[in-house]
């Protein structure tokens, strides 16, 4: 399965707030892509931490799904 990431440019537009997306930022430069979320005027990591310099974001992919169209759940989960 293939899915592409659309990089939205942070300046154009933004997410809803508190949606978890991938956004990338410059501020961590050996890591630069984390997960987190747009919240009033504040970039934030999913743990809370606050995000600067966070200059682009993109939908977190769906992942895979079996062929009914659910997404896989590993055993034992």
């Amino acid at each position: 399965m293939t899915e592409t990431i659309t990089w939205i440019d942070a300046n154009e537009q933004l997410p809803d707030d508190e949606i978890t997306v991938l956004v990338y930022s410059s501020q961590i430069a050996d890591e630069p892509v984390w997960l987190g979320y747009h919240e009033e005027h504040l970039w934030l990591a999913v743990d809370g931490t606050e995000l600067e310099d966070v200059t682009h974001w993109a939908h977190v992919p769906a992942g895979p799904q079996d062929n009914a169209g659910s997404h896989r759940q590993e055993e034992g989960a």
